[in-house]
């Protein structure tokens, strides 16, 4: 029986966050030995104003559809098109022609489906043009699918076990890393001063980096690693214009336990989360508690960390290959063959 055939369409991303969609990527690749095809930049990109203005999310998006498009070329032996993005803004193939109708399988991995970004999903995938749409987020689903009228597969977030690993001596008392409370950051500063221990913590905006995504990712996932305590908040609670209602399970829960480190925070009130982590994943710190009350909260934590580390570092080995993006690439590969059958 012949092997698929498999490509990756990806793009030029910068920035740490898209640092596990490469990791996503790189899995894909090894699994099916793809090949690699960069999306080019559209000719518009040169005219930066012009460009800036058609992006997603302004209001002249919508006049990308009247654009000239420039195409792509796919080896006509494709049997599997893949492409991974953080969210429909990255979407440029829109601005592509390319021959779809003759490869057979065209998967699409969203790591974010939320409310506020369904208008644009359901203009960019309402369509025939991806046959096996997939999202990270399993409380998204039903308005996926009212949203562009086509049923969904549903796999969660993983991580690259290999970036993570195991720390018998870690020389961060506590990490912080993309979303934070304010009021809870500043007690963990005052927290670690008081007992001369170290806070890590993203001091940097969103600015163009200087380094691949992988590689500030591999950076990302040693500190997560190095980090006895490191502090995680569900969207809902630091964002909740952008959660929508939703309770997304995202990639910070995964990267915890993968790295060994104890969770503090607040859990995500999606149901699901406890069937995934259990009932104790995340030692729980009220934000509105006031700052005396978290201060004596971190106290109780960091006296227990001997006991806590053990813990998380007993479940990090349990659940090294149910987190780790073999196993879910492995549940896309089984999507492809089951609508390989019902073709047959």
């Amino acid at each position: 029986m012949k092997k698929p055939k498999h490509l990756i369409l990806t793009q030029d991303y910068q920035g740490w966050e898209y640092g596990m969609l490469r990791c996503l990527e790189d899995e894909i690749q090894r699994q099916t030995g793809a090949t690699v095809l960069y999306i080019p930049k559209s000719s518009l990109a040169g005219k930066v104003l012009l460009w800036k203005r058609l992006q997603h999310g302004t209001r002249y998006e919508v006049l990308r559809k009247y654009l000239p498009k420039k195409r792509i070329e796919i080896p006509a032996n494709i049997d599997v098109v893949w492409h991974v993005l953080m969210g429909p803004e990255n979407y440029e193939l829109d601005l592509f022609d390319w021959p779809w109708k003759r490869v057979p399988h065209r998967v699409v991995y969203l790591f974010d489906t939320l409310p506020t970004q369904m208008k644009r999903i359901g203009r960019l995938f309402s369509g025939s043009e991806w046959n096996i749409p997939i999202t990270s987020f399993q409380d998204a689903m039903p308005l996926l699918k009212k949203t562009t009228g086509r049923n969904w597969h549903q796999i969660d977030q993983a991580v690259s076990m290999k970036y993570f690993p195991a720390k018998n001596s870690k020389e961060i008392a506590f990490s912080s890393y993309g979303r934070r409370h304010p009021l809870v950051h500043e007690a963990i500063k005052k927290f670690c001063l008081q007992h001369s221990i170290y806070y890590d913590y993203t001091t940097h905006g969103r600015t163009a980096p200087t380094a691949d995504p992988l590689e500030l990712y591999r950076q990302y996932a040693w500190h997560m690693s190095q980090s006895q305590f490191t502090v995680c908040w569900p969207v809902e609670v630091t964002h909740p214009e952008r959660a929508g209602g939703l309770s997304p399970i995202t990639c910070r829960w995964f990267e915890a336990v993968a790295a060994g480190a104890v969770a503090v925070g607040k859990e995500p009130r999606n149901l699901r989360f406890r069937e995934m982590f259990g009932n104790n994943l995340i030692l729980d710190i009220n934000p509105d508690a006031g700052t005396s009350k978290i201060l004596k909260r971190l106290g109780e934590i960091w006296n227990r960390r001997s006991s806590l580390s053990m813990k998380s570092e007993t479940f990090r080995r349990k659940m090294v290959s149910k987190f780790d993006w073999s196993e879910r690439v492995g549940r896309m590969l089984e999507h492809i063959q089951q609508k390989t059958t019902s073709i047959k």
